[in-house]
């Protein structure tokens, strides 16, 4: 398994903010159609919060973080998402413990687990279970998995990079997700088994031609 450095990687939840559109805040567990698997580009982070971003994920010296897991999301076809499914608050120490190889700490998974992990049908145990399972598929192009100062590719030629290393990815399958700073997510569309499908609406391209993924 592909670790996360807990010093490089925090407070991604911050990055949620530009989700698909048509959100409530109630739906019914396991009525969903796919899953949205995000991951977070964490210079952006890091430059969009300046003085207020977590110092865990945007120490300086080192290796830094480059692409991190944002989340897995239950979706709809038609656009949108559940949320806040049930009132479940219990996630098993033990599984709370494991998850930290990839979410660096017990607030995040806490948070993906009320949030999205409640509306997904499973408890919490195959939830986290499934988040490991999708962490594995998905393969970070190398250039991309550490941060290194001075990279500055279009969105576009980022897409292209998960498409070429990820066997069945498609242009369709996957979604780049930009702010005025430049790229800062990846979105990835999973049926229930984890297998990569098209994505439904509302879930596409937000970038512009030039805008980058860069590292300062």
């Amino acid at each position: 398994m592909r670790r996360i450095h807990a010093a490089a990687v925090a407070a991604i939840l911050l990055l949620s903010g530009s989700g698909p559109l048509l959100a409530q805040e109630r739906g019914k567990p396991g009525e969903f159609d796919y899953y949205l698997y995000a991951l977070s580009w964490t210079p952006a982070y890091c430059a969009r919060e300046g003085k207020n971003a977590d110092p865990r994920q945007c120490a300086t010296g080192g290796e830094r973080a480059g692409f991190v897991l944002h989340g897995l999301w239950p979706q709809w076809n038609a656009g949108g998402w559940p949320e806040r499914c049930t009132r479940d608050r219990n996630i098993p120490k033990r599984v709370a413990d494991a998850m930290l190889e990839i979410m660096p700490t017990p607030e995040l998974v806490e948070h993906q687990w009320t949030k999205h992990g409640t509306c997904s049908g499973l408890t919490a145990d195959l939830y986290f279970a499934d988040a490991m399972a999708a962490w594995e598929r998905v393969r970070i192009p190398p250039e991309f998995v550490t941060a290194t100062p001075g990279t500055a590719v279009t969105a576009q030629q980022v897409e292209k990079r998960f498409v070429e290393v990820n066997f069945d990815l498609t242009p369709a399958r996957i979604a780049t997700i930009c702010d005025r700073q430049g790229l800062y997510e990846i979105r990835i569309c999973m049926d229930k088994d984890l297998v990569f499908r098209d994505c439904g609406a509302k879930v596409e391209d937000r970038c512009k031609p030039d805008q980058t993924l860069t590292v300062r």
